[in-house]
């Protein structure tokens, strides 16, 4: 049987397909494109155990590998040819299997609305004044910071291009086409504020919430956790007898779903699922040892007792009711809708709850270098400017001090 024959950039390989009636054994050719570099996989519609199957397969590639030196070869000689959806199409691989998914959906949505906007011209005919179009047309529909955002990752999708690609996308680009002129200067006064919990509506949120999400909300205020490392918290990572909640990643887990994300990146876009993320911490000052509040210690003692029944392979502290990770954006609504029953402010979100911790340390008169320590902050400039609020009775406390 003829499996797993590597070569450099093509190897055929076992899968198997379902029809209604029977699960059948294919080969399947996986052949990375000298160009792109981009794995594609293609049925070679030849079964195992058929008749000749070591000839028809020597065949397949031959014929496969000569179709694509002759596209290669045309991508060569026809720079001209080189359309914004090839370097599109390029790019999102690159993000899909070199970032999170949630940035890949961010390129995938802006690049689609820039070649809606510009067409699909071609590479080397996009200019300033087509970054310029967009910038005009964006700025009717949304606010000045959500464009920021928008230019930059077109920027970075060009500089991916020119740095990363140079012989396939690089030199059809004679400079990034989004230059600092284009960028939307945003004043800091202009970003959105953080918003912060009062302890008379956090008192009020709780009396609504069931005790599962009372339980993720206190221990997201009273630790100042990510939202991530909220939802990646392991019993492994909660020391009781010390008392202290250790932020970690989780190497083992991390290669584990690297590998299953390199099969994943050799499926078609069509039928390419959502792509495995392992939980990375945001900085190296990120992973802190955390001293757990009294009522967080209460709260987790008696969670590890109710739950040590419940199918929980994975040890998360928080769960969901299948045993696996919560989904950060479904906690996010939750609280959301906790908070619209109250009629709070709409912009209080789940990263809300990490801005009070740390404007309650600092209202309770705690250095900012411990602060920032605990936060997890790799630099005090965060620490200082994001998230400490001050109102102006403490610049009048301050002031009368003197």
């Amino acid at each position: 049987m003829v499996t797993n024959e590597k070569e450099h950039n093509m190897f055929i390989s076992v899968r198997k397909t379902k029809n209604k009636k029977e699960v059948k054994k294919v080969y399947y050719l996986f052949y990375k494109h000298p160009i792109t570099q981009v794995w594609t996989k293609v049925s070679t519609k030849i079964e195992v155990g058929s008749p000749n199957e070591k000839i028809r397969l020597k065949e397949f590639k031959d014929n496969y590998r000569q179709k694509a030196v002759t596209n290669a070869d045309y991508s060569e000689d026809h720079s001209h040819a080189v359309s914004f959806e090839f370097f599109k199409e390029t790019i999102l691989d690159h993000v899909y299997n070199n970032s999170r998914y949630r940035n890949y959906q961010i390129y995938m949505r802006i690049l689609d609305r820039f070649q809606d906007l510009t067409g699909n011209k071609k590479l080397k005919d996009i200019s300033v004044q087509d970054i310029e179009n967009y910038k005009q047309n964006r700025m009717q529909k949304v606010k000045g910071i959500s464009l920021h955002m928008e230019l930059r990752t077109l920027k970075a999708a060009f500089n991916i291009a020119i740095e990363l690609y140079e012989d396939s996308l690089g030199k059809y680009i004679p400079k990034n086409p989004v230059k600092k002129q284009t960028m939307i200067s945003i004043d800091k006064r202009d970003r959105r504020k953080a918003v912060v919990l009062s302890k008379l509506d956090e008192t009020r949120l709780m009396r609504i919430m069931n005790d599962d999400f009372r339980e993720m909300v206190t221990v997201a205020i009273k630790a100042g956790l990510r939202p991530a490392e909220l939802v990646n918290l392991k019993w492994c990572n909660v020391d009781f007898e010390k008392k202290y909640l250790y932020i970690r990643e989780d190497y083992e887990e991390k290669a584990r779903i690297k590998e299953l994300n390199k099969e994943l990146s050799l499926l078609s876009k069509e039928k390419r699922p959502k792509r495995l993320e392992a939980f990375e911490l945001k900085s190296e000052e990120s992973e802190r040892d955390i001293p757990m509040h009294e009522e967080i210690y209460r709260i987790l003692l008696k969670r590890q007792e109710r739950l040590k029944n419940i199918r929980n392979i994975n040890g998360y502290v928080f769960p969901n009711k299948n045993g696996m990770k919560r989904d950060r954006d479904y906690i996010n609504d939750t609280l959301k809708e906790y908070c619209k029953q109250l009629g709070l402010n709409k912009d209080l979100h789940l990263y809300s709850l990490r801005h009070t911790f740390g404007t309650r340390l600092k209202e309770g008169g705690h250095d900012t270098r411990d602060i920032q320590k605990l936060m997890g902050h790799s630099s005090i400039v965060t620490t200082v400017e994001n998230y400490l609020h001050e109102d102006m009775e403490t610049k009048r406390s301050a002031v009368n001090c003197v």
